[in-house]
Formats: C-alpha cells, sequence, structure tokens
C-alpha cells in the first residue's frame, strides 16, 4: 500500500528568514512535518483564521502555546507507534538557540515540550515556547514561500531540506 498523508487544500506557507531549514540541525522527514505543521498553525493564526475543525486545537498559554492535532496529518498512514514516540521525543530533545540582534538577548528552548499521544483517538499534543512562536512569525528579516502540500509529500529529509532552501 503506498504511503499517503490526508489530502488538503493546498496553502502557501512563509516561513521567516530568522528560522529557516538552511540553520537548523539535520532532522528526521517526521520530525520536519511536525515542525511544518507547527508553521501552518503559526499561519493560520496570523491570517486571523479561526481553526474550526474540531480535531485541531491551538490555545495560547502565559508561557506556551498548545497544539493539538491528528497524528496522520503529520505522519505517513503507515505510522508505527514507535516513529511517533521517537519523533516526538527527539523534537523535545533538540534546542533552538536565539540571539536577538536589537538587545543582544539571548536565549535556547526545546522545539516542543510536554507531548502527549493518544493512540487510540490518533491525536497528538504537545507545547510549543512563546518565544519560538513568535520567532516563526517575525517576518522582519525577509522570508521564504512554499506549498505545504509538496512539502509534506517529500519522501525523505533531504529532499524537504532542498526544497525549503
Amino acid at each position: 500500500m503506498a504511503k499517503k498523508l490526508p489530502t488538503t487544500k493546498n496553502k502557501d506557507i512563509v516561513v521567516s528568514w530568522i528560522y529557516t531549514w538552511s540553520k537548523q540541525q539535520e532532522m528526521s522527514i517526521n520530525e520536519q512535518r511536525v515542525l511544518l505543521r507547527i508553521l501552518e498553525f503559526c499561519q493560520t493564526e496570523l491570517k486571523g483564521i479561526k481553526i474550526k475543525d474540531n480535531m485541531y486545537q491551538l490555545q495560547h498559554g502565559l508561557w506556551n502555546v498548545d497544539l493539538e492535532m491528528p497524528i496522520s496529518h503529520a505522519f505517513f498512514s503507515d505510522y508505527k507507534p514507535v516513529d511517533v514516540e521517537n519523533t516526538l521525543r527527539k523534537l523535545r530533545e533538540r534546542t533552538f538557540y536565539y540571539k536577538d540582534p536589537m538587545t543582544e538577548d539571548w536565549w535556547a528552548c526545546g522545539f516542543i515540550e510536554k507531548p502527549y499521544v493518544r493512540y487510540r483517538k490518533g491525536i497528538m499534543a504537545f507545547s510549543v515556547d512563546n518565544r519560538l512562536w513568535d520567532v516563526f512569525m517575525n517576518f522582519a528579516k525577509g522570508y521564504r514561500e512554499f506549498e505545504l502540500n509538496k512539502a509534506l509529500a517529500l519522501p525523505t529529509g533531504y529532499s524537504l531540506r532542498f526544497y525549503m532552501l
């Protein structure tokens, strides 16, 4: 059976130059797909569109943005639970570093925090630090635009990275 992600209406996604694929550490294709979905949430919020699908949830907290989404929207249809767990674990362990050129403030945080998977419902949930969320939505230094469905359909991390450049 062919691997496939759910088909959705194609969207153009804009990525800030502050966070680009060329600067990131090497990540697996699944880690990159989860990040693409996080970026999609950012874009949806930036456009002022309320997420109506009850399979998705987005809640801003004092320190984090809590996200909940179907596992199948970031993983191929033949995913294994161990792949989901390893991907979320690796994203939690990876560190994003940022130094503000204006204030010279430096900070670091994980890409995601508090990963949680409900396999029977097919849902994964995690938190994204508010500072990282703001970096994803900061286009002051420029941006790169690409098609989300094309990026999600690419089979390897290298092909996705090349597409993002």
